[in-house]
């Protein structure tokens, strides 16, 4: 069971990630925030207005977010690379299966109410995850700066920090 505090870390790596996605799509946001005010921490990546955008990338914001938290997971109990198993034999799938199930299992029905294809989606989380190793040092500065303050981040504020 993951302590408050990793609940917290967790929970901004995910927006973090979101973030990543929107950013290199070059989409605006209002802001990014986490709330761990509640039992259960959450955060909220909130859009200026309703927008058209492609299929792909609508589904590549929603994976981006539990492929950011399961790979900061898999960071603190194996290292950056994805190969290999932690000490209880799990494999770095495992990790984002958790990381769908706990706090991305909306994301992931985003992506799945878009693209059904299984094949697809394994396709278009591998982008994303790929996208968020490639940057990771931006996943971190994101979410180190979400933990430090007390209020949302606007994307202003993020797009200074990286």
């Amino acid at each position: 069971m993951a302590t408050a505090s990793e609940t917290r870390v967790g929970t901004a790596d995910h927006e973090a990630g979101h973030v990543l996605a929107y950013l290199d799509a070059g989409k605006a946001f209002r802001y990014v925030t986490i709330n761990a005010k509640t039992s259960r921490c959450t955060g909220q990546v909130a859009l200026n207005r309703p927008r058209r955008d492609t299929a792909h990338n609508v589904a590549r914001y929603a994976l981006a977010g539990p492929a950011a938290e399961a790979y900061e997971a898999w960071r603190r109990a194996v290292g950056p690379d994805l190969d290999g198993v932690d000490a209880e034999g799990a494999e770095f799938r495992d990790y984002l299966a958790g990381a769908f199930l706990l706090g991305g299992k909306d994301d992931l029905d985003t992506a799945r109410g878009i693209f059904s294809d299984d094949r697809y989606l394994d396709l278009l989380t591998d982008d994303a995850l790929d996208l968020v190793v490639r940057h990771w040092r931006a996943v971190e500065t994101v979410a180190a700066a979400l933990l430090a303050s007390p209020r949302a981040l606007t994307y202003r504020q993020v797009q200074a920090l990286i």
